[in-house]
């Protein structure tokens, strides 16, 4: 074989390879120390890891993971949040309402912001929903600009980004973001969803804080109520929408006390809605489940090969919720309904 055919041969393979094992690359990234070198490498990593995942391209490392009995890792899901638990975060766990061995779903009753000033939507004039977040708004925000088009009174918009979230503003600072989108766009809805990478340490003012720790608890805390403050202070509505359940305990347990944090935040703060995730996503034995009822009761795919992410059709089936959400404030299939059979004349 000639030497330059054979040099673009393995230029390929090497290719291919990388594309395989995406997810070990973005782990070696998220693994660096903080500073501008891993940031850099999670903006080079992290889009391919989602590319890998929608593709399947990431399903022979998952299957020979799952037979070899190892932990797949999830697209752009942090490294530092499938540690093993340790003593403190396990006793954040249970205080958040959780065993040690299999978490409980955090489902408080959410609270139903104060009736808004009587406005009438229209396809000139339509309700504005802003999607923001992480990987997993990926299949929730298309679904839901579906639902919110099907109205002609609504349109969503969506903004992303790997690997991001409250812990870490260092690689994105969502706060700061957000005062621009608020300035550019005004929406009078904001559905948030963060958390699949926060459940790491957090550099503050403070110093460096150990997830689990009092003070972490404290620190995150004060930053998703900085962010609900900051979303509602003008009268927005924020539908805060919590992990769902994981297929991996350890993972999930972590997910579970964030839950916790997320849902007492929004009883906390006039104007926040927080949607329980977790229980829309368990089977029938409580637990993980990868395939479940769609709207016409057939068994459908609702989760990737990663055990985090969500399909379509999952986007689907948490959009429904979220739109149930945005309609009973907002009455969005009554003017549905009042545009689709007019008055007669």
């Amino acid at each position: 074989m000639p030497a330059g055919r054979a040099i673009l041969v393995m230029v390929i393979a090497l290719g291919l390879g990388s594309l395989l094992n995406i997810s070990s690359l973005r782990e070696a990234a998220e693994r660096q120390p903080f500073g501008w070198r891993r940031s850099v490498g999670l903006v080079l990593v992290a889009p391919l890891d989602g590319v890998s995942a929608v593709l399947g391209l990431n399903q022979p490392r998952v299957m020979l993971d799952d037979a070899l009995g190892r932990e797949t890792p999830g697209t752009s899901i942090s490294a530092a949040s499938r540690r093993p638990a340790d003593p403190a975060f396990a006793s954040r766990r249970a205080e958040a309402g959780a065993p040690s061995e299999e978490p409980v779903p955090v489902a408080p009753t959410p609270t139903v912001p104060a009736t808004p000033e009587p406005r009438t939507f229209s396809a000139a004039d339509p309700l504005r929903v802003w999607v923001i977040g992480d990987s997993l708004t990926e299949q929730l925000a298309p679904a839901l600009k579906d639902v919110t088009a099907a109205t002609d009174a609504a349109v969503t918009e969506h903004e992303f980004h790997y690997s991001s979230g409250l812990s870490r503003p260092d690689f994105f600072d969502w706060p700061a973001r957000l005062d621009e989108l608020a300035l550019g766009a005004d929406p009078d809805v904001w559905v948030v969803m963060v958390g699949a990478n926060d459940a790491q340490d957090i550099r503050s003012e403070q110093g460096y804080l150990s997830v689990g720790t009092d003070a972490w608890e404290a620190e995150y805390r004060r930053r998703v109520g900085a962010v609900s403050a900051q979303l509602t202070s003008t009268g927005q509505q924020v539908v805060w929408v919590g992990q769902p359940v994981m297929r991996s305990a350890t993972f999930a347990g972590r997910m579970n006390y964030l839950n916790s944090i997320y849902a007492s935040e929004a009883e906390r703060h006039e104007g926040v809605t927080y949607i329980d995730s977790w229980t829309l996503f368990q089977g029938q034995d409580g637990g993980y489940a990868a395939y479940l009822p769609d709207g016409a009761g057939t068994a459908t795919l609702m989760r990737l090969g990663d055990g985090v992410h969500l399909t379509r059709a999952g986007g689907d089936r948490l959009a429904a919720a979220v739109f149930g959400v945005i309609d009973e404030r907002w009455g969005l299939s009554r003017v549905a309904s009042a545009i689709a059979t007019p008055a007669s004349p």
